[in-house]
C-alpha cells in the first residue's frame, strides 16, 4: 500500500484524500505502481437515486394515511387538486398579508410597595415618540399620553421622559398607570 506523503500513513489507491491528515492527495504519484484500475478507481462513484414511481408511490401513501385524520384541511387540499397553483402561489408567498393600519390602546402599570418603613421613590419612564420610515411613511403615531398616580405623587416632563416623585407609606402601595 502507498504512504501520505504529507503524514507518512498508509492510504488506498482509491483514496482521494488522505483519511489521517485530510490532504488531497496527488494523483500522478502512484502512476508507477502496478494495480488493477477496476478495483482501485479514483474516480468519484455516485449512488443510484430513488426513482421517480418509487417517490410518488411513498408520497401517495403518506397522503392516504395522513389526509383522513385531516379533515380541517380536506377543502384546502380539494383546492390544491384542482388548481396546483394555489399550492405553489400559498408555498412562495412573497408578502405577509397584513392592514393597512392599525389602532392600539396600551397600557403600562407600575406598582410602588413598602413593606418596612416609609420610602420614597423616584421613576423615570420614557415617553413614547413618533416613528418615520426611510421614506417619510408613519410606522407608529403617538396620539395621546396619559397617566393616572396618586395625589402625593409628582410628575415631571422633559422632551423624552416623565419623572414620578413619591412617598409610599409602610405597608401601603402606589400604583401609577400610564
Amino acid at each position: 500500500m502507498p504512504e501520505c506523503p504529507y503524514c507518512g500513513k498508509e492510504v488506498s489507491y482509491s483514496d482521494i484524500n488522505c483519511l489521517h491528515c485530510g490532504r488531497l492527495l496527488p494523483e500522478n504519484e502512484y502512476d508507477d505502481l502496478e494495480y488493477d484500475e477496476k478495483k482501485y478507481s479514483r474516480e468519484l462513484q455516485y449512488h443510484k437515486s430513488m426513482h421517480a414511481g418509487k417517490f410518488i408511490f411513498i408520497i401517495v401513501l403518506i397522503l392516504f394515511l395522513v389526509l383522513p385524520q385531516a379533515e380541517p384541511y380536506r377543502d384546502k387540499v380539494k383546492e390544491y387538486i384542482e388548481d396546483p397553483t394555489t399550492l405553489w402561489n400559498d408555498i412562495n408567498a412573497k408578502y405577509a398579508k397584513v392592514a393597512a393600519s392599525a389602532t392600539y390602546k396600551m397600557e403600562r402599570q407600575m406598582t410602588v410597595g413598602a413593606t418596612r418603613g416609609n420610602i420614597d421613590f423616584n421613576l423615570r419612564i420614557a415617553i413614547p415618540q413618533d416613528v418615520y420610515a426611510e421614506d417619510g411613511h408613519v410606522i407608529q403615531h403617538i396620539i395621546e399620553i396619559n397617566a393616572s398616580y396618586p395625589s402625593d405623587t409628582t410628575l415631571e416632563r422633559s422632551d423624552n421622559w416623565m419623572y414620578f416623585n413619591g412617598t409610599v407609606q409602610s405597608g401601603s402601595t402606589s400604583v401609577i398607570t400610564i
